[in-house]
């Protein structure tokens, strides 16, 4: 009573219909692990109110094993030590639909929110990010592309749904808030952009190349 359960390691969740809620996952020597904060396989599954902080590679990877799951309400901040390479939250999907909702995402190696798949994914689709605050991604890189939120992919990118979110750089700081776009045109077939305040940085919205159809509304 009154402690806190935390993992000095990797928690690898497997598996499906599995629930992780309200405690800690952090590395105490983040440049020798090489390892992921939160590896999250389980289809069917939410990790919910979990802080992620300080792992060697990604905070959060939030790949295609995971079918219909979530990430909600966490704090994810201080993960990677690879230039370009580890991001916040890392997450690709080819069927069900991801989604990560209210979450905070800050100071991480690389991007904040990583929305991407390379050509060994047939696909990316479904991926809701819903009413996250990502800042400062990037800030501790010497080389890293700073970006709060990534959508970019080597494959048809498809469904990509982006609403209410809060996006910042602090003063003095240089960084895209959004980028959608992805290395061939072809690839881009539909995003939505709506409700985000993107605050700071050198550029606002990165749009790359045509989507065939790209819904960008009420965003400030």
């Amino acid at each position: 009573p009154g402690e806190r359960a935390t993992i000095d390691g990797t928690l690898r969740a497997d598996g499906a219909h599995l629930v992780f809620w309200g405690f800690e996952i952090m590395q105490s020597d983040p440049a020798d692990s090489g390892s992921y904060g939160l590896q999250a396989n389980a289809s069917h599954s939410r990790f919910i109110n979990l802080v992620v902080h300080d792992a060697g590679t990604q905070g959060v990877s939030f790949w295609s094993p995971g079918v219909d799951s979530e990430l909600y309400g966490c704090i994810v901040y201080n993960n990677g030590t690879h230039e370009n390479l580890d991001h916040g939250v890392y997450v690709h999907n080819d069927s069900g639909t991801k989604r990560l909702r209210d979450n905070v995402f800050f100071a991480n190696y690389a991007r904040g929110i990583q929305v991407y798949a390379s050509r060994r994914n047939p696909v990316i689709r479904d991926v809701a990010v819903e009413g996250n605050v990502s800042f400062n991604n990037g800030v501790t890189a010497l080389r890293s592309t700073r970006v709060n939120l990534l959508v970019n992919a080597q494959v048809p990118t498809v469904a990509i749904v982006a609403t209410g979110n809060l996006l910042y750089f602090s003063p003095g700081v240089g960084g895209i808030n959004v980028r959608l776009g992805s290395e061939a045109a072809a690839n881009n077939r539909s995003v939505a952009l709506r409700g985000t305040y993107a605050g700071g940085g050198d550029i606002g919205l990165q749009m790359e190349l045509p989507w065939d159809t790209a819904e960008v509304a009420d965003n400030v």
